[in-house]
Formats: structure tokens, C-alpha cells, sequence
């Protein structure tokens, strides 16, 4: 599968679940660069390099670029409703990025 394939991917699934488009694209550049098959140090799987047990779909399906696609960005989304301006550190680092959420806020209403 070619770049150019996956990047339509993406920007196609983006449009049709109402997300940044340009988002999407950076955070699979960040997460894989754009890797389909890319795996990371605690079982992340595919081009948004999710954890098989917080997706709702199958670890093999996971390494398909559109249900990946489909799975990052929805996840992306729902970090996005529950951490609002600090979803990718939420979405990065789930309860850790909630933590730095938090401490942020915090810091900041001290100042």
C-alpha cells in the first residue's frame, strides 16, 4: 500500500467522522509513520498504534489500514470529548495523559 493510499485513507475517515483531517494525518506520522504494519513496545499495533485491549476491534483487524484508521480516529475522538484541549496527551498517555491534564490545570490556576 502506497503513502499516498493511506493518507486518502485517513483523510477519508477524518471527513467522515467530523475530525481534522490535518490531525489525524500528524498523529499517524507520529504514532507509526503511517506504518501499517508497525508495532510498538507494549503490543500497539498499526498506523494509530493501539493497544489491542481498548479497541473494538480484533487484534488482526488492527493491522487493516482502514479499521485502524476508523479505530485511531474514533479513539482520538472520545479523547477529545473526555480531555477537550489536551486530547493527544490523553489519547498518548490515557489515564497518565488525564493525570497531566489535571497538573496543568492546576498549575495554571495558581498563576
Amino acid at each position: 500500500m502506497t503513502l499516498t493510499i493511506i493518507k486518502a485513507i485517513i483523510v477519508a475517515e477524518a471527513m467522515r467522522q467530523g475530525f481534522d483531517p490535518n490531525i489525524a494525518l500528524a498523529v499517524a506520522k507520529v504514532e507509526s509513520n503511517y506504518n501499517v504494519h508497525a508495532t510498538g513496545k507494549v503490543g500497539e499495533i498499526g498506523l494509530y498504534q493501539i493497544k489491542p485491549r481498548f479497541a473494538h476491534i480484533s487484534k488482526q483487524e488492527l493491522f487493516n489500514a482502514k479499521k485502524n484508521a476508523k479505530e485511531g480516529i474514533r479513539q482520538l475522538i472520545f479523547w477529545k470529548k473526555r480531555c477537550g484541549e489536551y486530547y493527544l496527551a490523553c489519547y498518548n498517555g490515557g489515564k497518565r495523559g488525564m493525570y497531566l491534564k489535571r497538573y496543568t490545570q492546576k498549575v495554571a490556576s495558581a498563576l
